[in-house]
């Protein structure tokens, strides 16, 4: 149960898309160029390692939580 509470705690589950364009607008990436626009690209690609070695991991789904919560454990701390 561990595992599951943690593997909630980095990958909570979606929510639902904003209802209304202007809601949506509102959530416009950061410029290029903007530490906030480098932290949004240092996640995208923390994020998109972590599911790429977890599908091709193959464990059972117990096992890749786990593995996605560890991998996250580590890559964070090196994308600053």
């Amino acid at each position: 149960m561990a595992v599951l509470r943690r593997f909630r705690r980095w990958f909570p589950p979606p929510q639902a898309p904003a209802p209304a364009p202007e809601a949506a607008l509102q959530h416009l990436p950061p410029q290029p160029g903007t530490l906030e626009r480098d932290d949004l690209d240092a996640v995208i690609v923390v994020l998109a390692t972590v599911a790429d070695v977890v599908e091709a991991v193959g464990a059972t789904p117990t096992g890749r939580m786990a593995d996605a919560v560890d991998l996250l454990d580590r890559l964070l701390p090196n994308a600053a």
